[in-house]
């Protein structure tokens, strides 16, 4: 069986995508999405919980905060729940990408962001770090 190639780096900026399917993926605890970019290129991402086969996706300025958009922190409103966090702008998400996962937006200071982990921890990132709108699906019961 091959291994699904996830795309966390969500770099594909203004470019709309459609939802082909959703994927079991025995490596993971969430399933996968599998989008299909307007310009031919495919790339499976995390699930977000509320995403469904069918519905159009993007990345960047402009993406409005429903289920699968990743936007920058700095877009998003206070209070707002997201997953598939960046440490560092341009780097791909690298926290909060398990299955049932969320970070809360708790407020933005200047340049910074105050962001609690699923652990409770309250994290301090940078403005421009991209995250999903949604937190991911629950796990698989």
């Amino acid at each position: 069986m091959a291994y699904r190639k996830v795309d966390f780096r969500r770099d594909k900026l203004g470019v709309p995508a459609k939802v082909a399917a959703i994927e079991y993926d025995p490596n993971r605890s969430a399933n996968l999405a599998l989008l299909h970019y307007a310009d031919g290129e495919k790339r499976y991402i995390l699930h977000p919980s509320g995403m469904e086969v069918g519905a159009t996706v993007s990345t960047g300025e402009g993406s409005d905060h429903s289920s699968g958009q990743c936007a920058a922190v700095q877009a998003h409103s206070s209070r707002h729940d997201g997953s598939n966090l960046e440490l560092y702008p341009g780097r791909g998400g690298q926290v909060v990408r398990s299955a049932g996962g969320s970070a809360q937006l708790l407020s933005k200071e200047g340049d910074l962001a105050l962001v609690k982990l699923p652990s409770g921890e309250v994290r301090k990132f940078s403005h421009r770090v991209h995250g999903d709108g949604r937190p991911g699906r629950q796990p698989r019961s």
